[in-house]
């Protein structure tokens, strides 16, 4: 082909034409740098079609199919992968290595016990900085201690609380939780209504009973029954989760509506069984790193995910599998894993009084459960497991049902192959609840017999 007018050749004006581009290319990037807002166009890459896609989607296509070539080849690889996925966190410059965290393994001749009440610990939490530490139980107080305190005048080396408070008179105290920078704790009784404190236990607002005479949940401003778990938003420090027996999630903001100075619920989660009727929730939870995904166990052991959206009802939950525990008890605990797409539950087995089941769940595939390990039960009073941070090590408070002296708290790692503990740790009495503070480095546990001890040194890099 010729080009009419100069009766120039068709090479001559091609070598022109690319000549005249690689001037304007070179003007193009000489006023992109000189000028701070304009960003220069992303680079593409031509595939095998001919279409061109960005250079980031191929590298993640390439990066899949990578994963998929090494899941043929080595499933010892695959597991790595998956176990750095489990332990992934939205503070990715601060967490820590699978590889630099190892429990040790303790006797109880290392164990301090550093408090004893009169009746059963049920819960506690310990805030970032290891410095406060807020306890409850059967003995319907919420207590708060300066773990940082060397001695104290009650002759039997045991802390002192520095603050109490009484809830609830007369009802025992199920669940205690600090927020994301720990300025306000939550606190859950035996009771449909929890309330919320400062640092320095100060009370801040109570959550309003809901009407009992309403069957639709959506309908009321608060729960009806016994609230059964509660969970704070990852980013938001003014915002919680509530589960309850009612079959309702409700989602709270302290700077919400009130009503005679009880606050109202945000929004609503109505949990529903197979046959579409009302059923009641055991735990709850956020997800870690956006809070946009709510995760319940319901009374018969189905596993339930919602995903929020602000101003709507949310009756049909977004995953569900209402045979994920079947023949459990009325006890679960559940906890999101990383990156937000593994989770883990616990139940006591109805049929088998002495055994429990740890299962770790893709949200993507959760008909079936990507790990399980079957191990001892719970005390009678609570279910629980602690998922340290930023590690696949789950911490399993237990009861063997011997005389004292033979309980065991067992740590497992959920990134082996195995269903064995990695950690066994001995103690006098059996063990509700557990929590590592990764500031102090110490295992705090909580015990049937109302002891608070401690395991200082837990990780050795």
């Amino acid at each position: 082909m010729e080009f009419i007018g100069d009766g120039s050749s068709s090479e001559d004006s091609e070598t022109d034409i690319n000549a005249s581009e690689d001037v304007v290319e070179r003007r193009d990037a000489a006023l992109t740098d000189s000028k701070p807002g304009v960003h220069k166009r992303k680079a593409s890459v031509s595939n095998s079609v001919g279409v061109n896609v960005p250079r980031g989607q191929q590298a993640k296509r390439l990066k899949e199919s990578n994963v998929k070539d090494t899941a043929a080849k080595s499933p010892k690889r695959l597991a790595s992968i998956t176990a750095a996925s489990l332990s992934s966190n939205r503070s990715s410059s601060s967490s820590q290595s699978i590889s630099n965290f190892q429990p040790s393994r303790k006797k109880y001749n290392s164990i301090e016990n550093i408090y004893h009440a009169d009746k059963c610990i049920l819960t506690f939490d310990v805030d970032r900085s290891g410095h406060l530490m807020i306890a409850g139980g059967h003995n319907c107080k919420v207590e708060q201690f300066e773990l940082n305190k060397s001695q104290n005048t009650n002759g039997k080396n045991f802390l002192s609380p520095v603050r109490e408070i009484t809830p609830e008179p007369g009802t025992a105290v199920w669940s205690v939780k600090y927020n994301n920078n720990c300025t306000n704790f939550a606190v859950a009784c035996v009771s449909p209504t929890p309330s919320i404190y400062d640092r320095v236990c100060r009370k801040v607002v109570s959550f309003i009973r809901g009407d009992p005479y309403l069957a639709d949940m959506s309908k009321t401003k608060g729960h009806i029954s016994v609230v059964t778990g509660i969970s704070w938003h990852p980013r938001d420090r003014e915002v919680l989760l509530t589960s309850s027996l009612d079959g309702s999630l409700r989602t709270w903001n302290l700077n919400g509506t009130k009503h005679f100075d009880a606050l109202v619920c945000n929004q609503v989660v109505k949990a529903r069984d197979e046959n579409g009727r009302r059923i009641g929730i055991t735990s709850s939870c956020y997800d870690r790193i956006s809070g946009n995904l709510v995760a319940g166990v319901t009374s018969r052991g189905g596993l339930q995910i919602w995903k929020l959206k602000a101003g709507t009802k949310l009756d049909r939950p977004q995953f569900c599998n209402n045979q994920a525990n079947v023949g459990c008890g009325d006890l679960s605990d559940v906890a999101f894993v990383g990156d937000g797409r593994h989770l883990l539950t616990r139940v006591n087995r109805g049929s088998e009084k002495s055994s429990s089941v740890i299962k770790l769940w893709d949200t993507r595939k959760i008909g079936k459960p990507l790990k399980s390990i079957t191990c001892l039960k719970t005390n009678e009073n609570k279910c629980t497991f602690h998922l340290i941070e930023n590690t696949t090590y789950v911490v399993c408070p237990t009861d063997t049902g011997k005389d004292e002296g033979a309980e065991v708290v067992n740590v497992y790692n959920m990134a082996n192959r195995g269903s064995d503990a990695s950690t066994i740790i001995e103690m006098e009495s059996s063990c509700i609840c557990a929590m590592y503070n990764k500031k102090s480095d110490t295992l705090f546990m909580g015990e049937c017999d109302g002891t608070i001890s401690r395991v200082k040194g837990f990780a050795h890099p």
